[in-house]
């Protein structure tokens, strides 16, 4: 039930992983990505590559995955989710888990701005397989997946390293009620996140 890429895809390409790359913790912040699609029909498979703060591998009791539309400019100059046109809570018997060969990776925190470098190894495939009452995607309009553990702790999501795409990744702000984007916490440099529809 994992995602390899002769599988294939229906968005512009997958956006793979990024070994040694960063990853980005949610801890109650919700983090999102945009995609372009590529084949107009039912999103029945979400596959996206997350890790964990100092290896604390631990149960993951849900995750919100959320389908927006796109503001290609928004309030702050940058494109972000607008409408929110699909949302679904996902159990831990509706997703598995692969675990990936151990690479050393960094850790970035959004909402204090903390990069930790060679901060763990471990990391996993999260895949929703086979979607009941799926959105329908249109061929050639832009949507953004937003994901959302909630309060569960030391989790983030990884680094894209495929070719970047349109704008930067974003995350929520619950402070400013914005969304944010995402740049390198090093270079400054546009970050994407990795996932595949």
């Amino acid at each position: 039930a994992d995602w390899s890429p002769i599988d294939g895809h229906k968005m512009h390409y997958p956006q793979e992983p990024l070994l040694g790359g960063t990853d980005v913790e949610f801890v109650g912040v919700a983090l999102g990505d945009d995609w372009q699609c590529s084949e107009t029909g039912p999103v029945t498979d979400i596959h996206i590559w997350i890790s964990w703060m100092d290896d604390l591998i631990q149960f993951i009791p849900d995750v919100t995955i959320s389908i927006y539309s796109d503001d290609p400019l928004g309030p702050l100059g940058y494109s972000q989710p607008d409408l929110l046109l699909w949302e679904r809570t996902f159990i831990n018997t509706e997703f598995s888990l692969q675990l990936m060969d151990p690479n050393l990776q960094g850790w970035y925190d959004p909402s204090t701005d903390i990069f930790t470098p060679d901060n763990h190894q471990a990391w996993e495939q999260l895949n929703i397989m086979e979607i009941d009452d799926p959105f329908i995607q249109t061929q050639g309009d832009i949507y953004w997946l937003v994901v959302d553990f909630g309060p569960l702790p030391f989790v983030g999501w990884k680094e894209s390293g495929s070719p970047h795409f349109n704008d930067d990744a974003v995350w929520w702000n619950e402070i400013d009620d914005q969304w944010d984007e995402l740049t390198d916490p090093i270079t400054g440099e546009s970050l994407d996140l990795a996932f595949v529809i």
